[in-house]
């Protein structure tokens, strides 16, 4: 894996109806990480999670495990953090596995190296317009975003100077996130079956 100066990763695995699911979240700090902070970044990431995210979506999720790893070296070690875990998530009823919303993350510049998304996994079926089943309710968007924005929120962290970062293989590069956003439209990841491998 290519390294990261000032950067660290969190990869959230959850499990839904049988499969492993997992969203990457980069982060940056100048200065960089030692271990102790890793460590504190991915409890600080679960808190942020079971506080605000767990009831944001679908019952038939289970956040299992944080892997979390400075990425300054490539021989940097990958902590596994369950402590606390799992939480199961306790919004509603979902919709099937392969419907998300996509969060765009933006950097205050322009060009695909300067932005990053986050597909939420599962989303809730309440979250959707009665009358357009493709658009996300605009009072449910609008909440699921101000989520998310709690990544860029210096409070969300222990250590203030972390924040929610794009990484650009192209330069090795990290920029802080400014600004989540989405258009609101039901979006679809390639997804296996329910119960059709992991």
């Amino acid at each position: 894996m290519p390294t990261l100066a000032n950067g660290a990763q969190c990869t959230l695995q959850f499990e839904q109806e049988g499969q492993i699911v997992q969203n990457v979240l980069n982060f940056i700090r100048f200065g960089g990480f030692d271990e102790a902070q890793v460590l504190q970044l991915a409890d600080d990431v679960i808190a942020w999670w079971n506080g605000t995210m767990r009831n944001l979506t679908a019952t038939n999720v289970t956040l299992n495990m944080v892997k979390a790893r400075d990425l300054t070296n490539i021989d940097d070690p990958t902590f596994e953090v369950v402590t606390g875990l799992p939480i199961v998530a306790s919004g509603g009823t979902a919709l099937p596995n392969h419907c998300t919303v996509a969060m765009t993350l933006r950097t205050g510049l322009s060009g695909r190296r300067n932005r990053g998304r986050i597909y939420h996994v599962g989303l809730r079926a309440d979250f959707l317009e009665s009358t357009d089943k493709n658009i996300i309710v605009p009072g449910s968007l609008a909440t699921l975003v101000a989520g998310y924005e709690e990544l860029i929120d210096p409070s969300t962290f222990t250590d203030t100077g972390v924040g929610l970062a794009v990484w650009s293989r192209l330069g090795n590069s990290g920029r802080a996130v400014e600004a989540v956003a989405s258009d609101g439209v039901m979006d679809s990841q390639r997804r296996r079956l329910p119960r059709r491998g992991r």
